[in-house]
């Protein structure tokens, strides 16, 4: 029976409400104008140096296309191009400002809390895999998962950034494995995005798709073994073997 549950974590139990193009618009028109005022605050004389559009383009090009680093590697070679000193307390600042502009608009979808506890009280194990934007690092959703009271319900949670690798690469599940100590054929993983999808076939498990939108799968996409409109029909399913 597949009684271990692995979960996606945006737009499958949180709702970030940022689509793929809004992440993009809202780095560089929130987070990185945000960065720039924490900056000028620190070191004093800053925004003589540049301006808040000119910070914003150049830091918006090193965190788009510096894919394989983390964020943090990634806001180190932003420091470093304004020529100030890499510490891990200013660093941890800048992480501070995209924390805050996560969590402003992150809402948890009504149903997570009454799934996850129902699926805990049938003895069900929880996990929780996440790709996250940019290689962020994973304290900052986990920090948000204890926010909305769901990080409780998990044995284990991953997050790409914190491994450097991202669904849908099937190592992703098998560290989630190695670190729950669970065997393969207990495992199924619930997900919102294509790339779940293909995570899971590429791994050789089940997936159940997160279908809010009705939205029609791309052709190279393999079909799911469940599709559910939302979390609770999940208890439709049960038990999966």
């Amino acid at each position: 029976m597949r009684d271990f549950f692995c979960f996606d974590l945006g737009e499958t139990l949180i709702n970030f409400n940022k689509p793929n193009k809004k992440w993009h618009s809202s780095l560089i028109g929130e987070v990185l104008p945000d960065m720039f005022m924490t900056l000028n605050k620190i070191s004093q004389g800053f925004k003589d140096i540049c301006t808040v559009e000119e910070f914003s383009t150049i830091g918006y090009k090193i965190i788009s296309t510096n894919r394989k680093l983390s964020m943090i590697k990634r806001l180190s070679l932003i420091l470093d191009n304004y020529n100030i000193p890499i510490k891990m307390d200013l660093i941890n600042l800048l992480l501070a400002d995209f924390y805050h502009n996560l969590i402003s608009t992150a809402t948890l979808y009504p149903e997570s809390i009454k799934i996850l506890k129902k699926l805990q009280n049938k003895g069900y194990v929880l996990g929780l895999w996440s790709n996250t934007p940019w290689e962020s690092p994973g304290f900052m959703f986990e920090k948000i998962m204890k926010h909305f009271e769901i990080r409780r319900y998990f044995s284990v949670v991953l997050f790409s950034g914190d491994y450097g690798i991202r669904k849908p690469d099937p190592l992703t599940f098998d560290l989630v494995l190695k670190k729950a100590q669970v065997d393969k054929s207990r495992m199924i993983y619930i997900g919102n995005a294509e790339v779940d999808i293909k995570t899971g076939s590429n791994f050789g498990i089940p997936t159940i798709w997160v279908n809010r939108d009705q939205k029609k799968l791309s052709e190279n996409v393999p079909t799911p073994e469940f599709i559910i409109k939302d979390l609770e029909g999940i208890f439709d399913l049960l038990p999966i073997s």
